[in-house]
This record gives structure tokens, C-alpha cells and sequence, in this order.
């Protein structure tokens, strides 16, 4: 609409020109007849070109007001997006806010992760030492027991050789005693009594030696809680640790 305006408006101006022009020439040089037909033509001109231009002014302030409005509708589309893009902008300045405070926390979580895992270095180094420690400690008591058991062995041969020469000593006095000749009735029947008393009492002393044989302190102090000298039936090497002729003293 704007074009056709625009060139109706240079038509009816060429127009005016035109006739204008041959209503001078007729009308002042020639001055016959002709002259008020181009005037007339010339008005018309002058008409049109007027009521064209009118309307290209009107279509021309039309099309301002649509591109006005236009503009006004993109500027509040711009307004639009402008606040979407300041609410982004508040968002992610919350969020960004929310990472820092969760990077802090971390920060601080691994801080504490790196004091424990200090501490556990720590513990571990001084259970190693421990251990090696413990295991010293180890090796010296199995040496130490190593050693124990081997005087074990020894008292416990020491004192089945003991065992022995005692069996031994017995067997002999009682094949002294018995060939021994009687020298009279009355020293007969005395060495007789005599002889009675020293077998009973060499029995009774034999069988205590043989039923008390005990295993440990332990079970002869159940019999015996004070202990036992050396003269007694019950003493043994083994139990008399201190080796101060007496076994197993409280």
C-alpha cells in the first residue's frame, strides 16, 4: 500500500509538472483555447498529488505506529527476558552460594579425614612397635621356658636316679639285717623285737615313699599345706625350686 501510494504521489507530480508547464505555455505565450484544459489537467494533478501524499502520510504514520507498537512489544518481550535472565542470574548466585558452603564443609571433612588418618598412622606405628616388642618379649619366654623344661628333664632324671640308689640302699640294709646271727634268747628275742620294729617301720616308711610320690606342689600340698623337709618320704629335688631341703614351702 505504501508503494502504490508512493508512486501514484511522483505520477501526480510529473503530472502537475507537466500540465503546469503546457498551462503556462498556452495560457501566457499562446494564450489560445488550450490553456484552461491543461489547467484543469493541472488542478487535477495537483489533486491527486495531494490526496496521495496525504495518504502516503497517513500510511507512512500508520506503519510508524505498527512498528512503534512493535518495538514496544519487543522491548517488553527484552523486559521478559531480562527478568528471567535476573532471576537465572539470582539462582545461580544462590546456588553458586550453596556450592561454596558444601565446598567448605568438604573442605573441612577432609581435613578431619586427614587428622584421623594422622592419628591412625599414628596407632599403627606404635601397635608395630608393640608387636615387635611382644614378639622380643615372646622369644625370651620360650627361651626361658626352653630352659625350664630342660631342668625339668634333669630334675626328673636326677630324681629317678635318687629313686634308685634309694630302692638300692633299702635292699641291701634289709639283706644285712637278715643275715645278721642271734646272740642269746634274750638278745634273740630283743634283736627279734628289734628287727620286727625296724622292718615295720622300714615297711611303714616304704610305703608312704611309694604312695607319696606326688606330681607337683600342688597335689603334696593338699596333703601337706607347709610343705615337706628332705627327710620326708613325700620330697622331691624337683619341687624344691630354692634348694633349701624343703619341697613346696608356703
Amino acid at each position: 500500500m505504501g508503494t502504490f501510494l508512493l508512486l501514484l504521489t511522483l505520477v501526480a507530480l510529473i503530472a502537475l509538472v507537466v500540465f503546469g508547464i503546457l498551462w503556462g505555455t498556452h495560457k501566457f505565450i499562446k494564450k489560445d483555447y488550450q490553456g484552461k484544459k491543461f489547467g484543469r489537467n493541472a488542478l487535477i494533478a495537483l489533486t491527486v498529488f495531494v490526496l496521495s501524499l496525504t495518504g502516503f502520510g497517513m500510511t507512512g504514520a500508520s506503519e510508524a505506529e505498527a512498528e512503534r507498537q512493535s518495538l514496544a512489544a519487543e522491548n517488553e518481550s527484552l523486559k521478559a527476558e531480562i527478568n528471567k535472565l535476573e532471576t537465572a542470574i539470582s539462582k545461580s548466585e544462590e546456588d553458586f552460594a550453596k556450592l561454596e558452603e558444601e565446598k567448605a564443609g568438604t573442605e573441612k571433612e577432609l581435613e578431619e579425614l586427614a587428622s584421623k588418618k594422622d592419628e591412625n598412622e599414628n596407632a599403627v606405628t606404635e601397635l608395630a612397635s608393640q608387636k615387635e616388642a611382644f614378639d622380643k618379649e615372646k622369644t625370651e619366654l620360650d627361651k626361658q621356658l626352653a630352659a625350664l623344661e630342660k631342668d625339668v628333664e634333669d630334675l626328673e632324671t636326677e630324681n629317678s636316679e635318687l629313686s634308685k640308689e634309694v630302692a638300692s640302699s633299702k635292699t641291701n640294709s634289709t639283706n644285712e639285717t637278715a643275715a645278721s646271727p642271734s646272740s642269746g634268747s634274750s638278745e634273740s628275742s630283743s634283736s627279734s623285737s628289734s628287727s620286727d620294729q625296724m622292718s615295720s617301720s622300714a615297711s611303714s616308711a616304704a610305703a608312704p615313699a611309694q604312695s607319696e610320690n606326688f606330681a607337683n606342689c600342688t597335689e603334696l600340698r593338699k596333703v601337706y599345706p607347709s610343705g615337706v623337709p628332705s627327710t620326708h618320704p613325700a620330697y622331691q629335688s624337683k619341687m624344691d625350686r630354692d634348694k633349701d631341703d624343703y619341697a613346696c614351702e608356703a
